[in-house]
């Protein structure tokens, strides 16, 4: 059973033991271990509610993350606006993850914020996303952070020249 709250998460109730379930952690139920509940149904964006105004928009056509294009980048575009639009509703987030050296699509989650970056992350691909996709998207996150939108933008265009 989902039932709308205030933000943009939505909670969820555990099938299989009730219990409430109000923002992604490892999958798995607290109360009784059970995977009950879908991970991709925790959060749903304003965009899916109807609210098209989000501020965060690639250029048609383009395939600034993944360099595929089709579904593989539309996949990780959704996936960076998600985290986005969560981020700015939920200014002290602080997401943490360590990598690899030499090793791309594998990050681990340092902390909860990051946990629940992840329940985005898979929500927005519908749950069909790898790792890379996963990595690649964390980090554009990152960079238009940092950046801010419209920079971020310009320099991937200006990279996809090249």
């Amino acid at each position: 059973m989902v039932e709308k709250t205030e933000t943009l998460m939505y909670r969820i109730i555990c099938e299989n033991c009730g219990e409430l379930l109000v923002i992604a952690n490892t999958g798995v139920c607290p109360e009784c271990g059970s995977y009950a509940y879908k991970f991709e149904s925790v959060f749903k964006t304003k965009k899916e509610e109807g609210d098209n105004m989000s501020k965060y928009k690639y250029p048609e056509g383009a395939d600034y993350i993944s360099g595929f294009g089709g579904g593989y980048e539309a996949a990780c575009q959704a996936m960076v606006i998600a985290g986005l639009e969560y981020w700015d509703e939920n200014p002290e987030f602080n997401p943490q993850y360590r990598g690899f050296q030499g090793v791309f699509g594998l990050l681990v989650e340092d902390n909860e914020d990051a946990k629940i970056l992840d329940g985005i992350l898979i929500a927005a691909a519908n749950g069909d996303s790898t790792g890379a996709m996963h990595q690649a998207s964390v980090n554009h996150i990152f960079a238009a952070r940092r950046l801010g939108w419209e920079e971020y933008l310009r320099q991937l265009a200006e990279h996809n020249k090249k």
